[in-house]
């Protein structure tokens, strides 16, 4: 899957770090060209908000109303600046909704809070 994959949803977890649930992306190291990299990562995660304004979301992962939802890209190289900025995504239609979106290597996103 990954970010060329913009329509699909890589993986949704439960979130190792809060009570809620993680919808995560999967930045593959495959895109070389880092503009393209960050206008599929956004369109990727316009999809993944478009899931949950949907409604789809809950309907497929009951347990989840009333949790925090986030964005999580788990990346193999460091994301680049243009992505950084990316601190969060409102889906069109419901602006009054905000995910946010974090960055994490593997390692990092299988890590714990204690």
């Amino acid at each position: 899957m990954g970010f060329e994959s913009t329509e699909k949803i890589d993986v949704v977890a439960r979130s190792p770090h809060t009570e809620g649930y993680d919808l995560i992306a999967v930045d593959s190291d495959q895109i070389k060209d880092e503009t393209r990299r960050y206008r599929l990562m956004i369109e990727k995660l316009s999809s993944y908000a478009g899931y949950v304004e949907s409604g789809q979301f809950y309907e497929d992962t009951p347990d989840a109303h009333g949790k925090e939802i986030r964005f999580c890209i788990i990346h193999k190289s460091p994301p680049n600046e243009a992505m950084e900025q990316v601190e969060a995504i409102k889906p069109r239609n419901s602006p009054d909704l905000r995910f946010p979106v974090l960055f994490y290597t593997q390692e990092e996103y299988m890590k714990k809070n204690d």
